[in-house]
């Protein structure tokens, strides 16, 4: 691939995103919506497989690739996560250090 005069070609790496594997394991762990609450409309799978992006590639939650939801939402979700101590268990669940 030829960059333009000047600039180095930076390809996106490739996704690195949960199995069904690992998220037969994970999908458990993740909180059910509360009762009576407006019904869900973001996939939790994609939004852990954000939250992995993010702490793998160590990039700013607005650096988010388009193919993950919006940052915005990521980032409520992982901050309520770690407040309830469920990421921790994402992650024990995964193998991932603690």
């Amino acid at each position: 691939m030829t960059a333009p005069s000047g600039h180095t070609p930076h390809p996106e790496p490739e996704p690195k995103d949960l199995t069904d594997a690992e998220w037969t394991l994970v999908s458990p762990l993740l909180p059910v919506p509360k009762p009576g609450g407006r019904p869900r409309t973001i996939d939790l799978r994609a939004v852990v497989n954000a939250i992995l992006h993010i702490q793998r590639a160590a990039c700013p939650w607005r650096g988010l690739p388009r193919r993950y939801p919006n940052h915005s939402s990521v980032r409520t979700y992982y901050d309520r996560w770690v407040r309830d101590g469920t990421w921790d268990r994402v992650r024990a669940a995964l193998g991932a250090p603690q």
